[in-house]
């Protein structure tokens, strides 16, 4: 059980907070945290608790003050951390898991304080490549399991370029100004995705990247991407829809014609 007093660190959206424990109501805490907001939490959801304890009867501006002072701590304890460096002196080792402890050890050195075990906690979460965290322990990734890691997230990287760069074309193309093949190399592929998505809907192929796409673009009128295809040219000013949902050829060689 987590006593009162103790300094807790939790992620909430996505970001990191400490948080003061100044009670308890059944099986949840109540927290102060470093914004000032006062929280209930299941314990289930505390990353870290600090080992020493402190003060809860501080004026509430003290307590704000105290925690912003050590969120500040620890997100400066985690730019001095080289998790690469790390992941290499126990990726080898028999063992797949540690204790946070043990592995800040080998950054820090010494004994390790409520701070910096904190902080490479956060580390490792701002990763998520080398290790991954649950349930206490630090579970290291095997080297085929973070070249696997690394690709995926080249890819992901990737598909948010091509979104962004994409959606800003697109709301060119619509506005009338011309974006050809080479100012975007895949101008032809994202129109084909769209133009696929307008004929067959749910079932195109890449639905999912042509409505990322249209949105991004700010296109998300019913009869926009079917005007953003003539407007770009990719489609004449009547398109036959069935036609083109028949796939049926609709241009000729000269020696065929």
């Amino acid at each position: 059980m987590i006593s009162d007093g103790a300094i807790i660190e939790y992620i909430e959206g996505g970001r990191f907070y400490c948080a003061l424990v100044t009670g308890h109501a059944g099986k949840r805490l109540r927290l102060i945290n470093h914004n000032g907001r006062e929280v209930n939490l299941p314990e289930g959801r505390v990353l870290l608790s600090s080992r020493n304890r402190f003060p809860t009867d501080l004026g509430r501006a003290d307590l704000v003050e105290m925690l912003k002072r050590c969120h500040a701590l620890r997100n400066r304890l985690v730019e001095e951390i080289d998790l690469n460096e790390i992941w290499e002196l126990a990726v080898d080792e028999d063992q797949e898991s540690f204790s946070a402890d043990f592995l800040a050890e080998l950054q820090f050195g010494g004994k390790v304080d409520d701070d910096r075990a904190a902080a490479f906690l956060r580390a490792v979460f701002q990763d998520r490549v080398l290790f991954r965290y649950r349930d206490g322990r630090v579970t290291v990734h095997s080297r085929e399991k973070v070249e696997q890691l690394r690709l995926q997230q080249q890819r992901e990287q990737e598909k948010k370029r091509l979104i962004e760069n994409g959606g800003a074309c697109l709301a060119r193309l619509y506005a009338g100004e011309t974006v050809t093949a080479e100012q975007w190399p895949e101008r032809d592929q994202v129109l084909a995705w769209i133009a696929d998505f307008v004929l067959r809907d749910n079932e195109a192929g890449e639905r999912d990247m042509a409505r990322a796409l249209l949105k991004q673009a700010g296109l998300t009128r019913p009869h926009d991407p079917h005007h953003l295809l003539v407007r770009a040219g990719y489609w004449p000013r009547d398109p036959n829809l069935p036609l083109l949902r028949s796939e049926q050829p609709v241009e000729f060689s000269p020696a065929a014609l």
